[in-house]
């Protein structure tokens, strides 16, 4: 992060979806910057690739996507390579380019982005509820309480 971005706000990543193409990306924004990335991480190829063809590359620390800077890449022979992501592109990736090491990081955190996106809740449970029941057959019958008692 440079020094002077270090103000701009950072949010965890979402899961998307890519009009165009229909591929779950993830989106947030990173030091003020809104940000589309592929959700499948990147090994050296893969970011040199993406790098070259005109897309940013990012990684993944403590929840949050960052934008990768020549310093950012340069600390990887000391400190080992992080999980990288690059701007979503349209266009498949190449199998040799897939960081395997991170397969299953960014898998999660896909996972669990769905998972709390399409859980109902509340209202919307119970209407499940009586959809589920209505177009299964039953008959579905609604008693009205008179009182404040709970009905257990």
């Amino acid at each position: 992060m440079s020094a002077s971005s270090r103000h701009l706000v950072t949010t965890a990543p979402r899961r998307g979806t890519c009009p165009r193409c229909r591929r779950v990306v993830l989106e947030g924004i990173s030091d003020g910057w809104p940000y589309h990335v592929d959700a499948i991480p990147l090994n050296l190829h893969g970011e040199l690739h993406a790098r070259t063809t005109g897309r940013n590359s990012y990684w993944l620390l403590a929840g949050r996507i960052y934008l990768r800077e020549a310093h950012n890449i340069a600390l990887d022979a000391r400190d080992g390579r992080p999980a990288v992501v690059a701007t979503h592109s349209c266009e498949p990736i190449q199998l040799d380019h897939i960081d395997p090491t991170y397969v299953a990081t960014l898998a999660a955190l896909t996972a669990d982005e769905a998972s709390k996106a399409t859980e109902p809740k509340g209202q919307e449970q119970n209407s499940l509820f009586v959809l589920t029941g209505a177009f299964a057959g039953a008959q579905v019958t609604v008693v009205p309480v008179d009182d404040d008692r709970p009905p257990f």
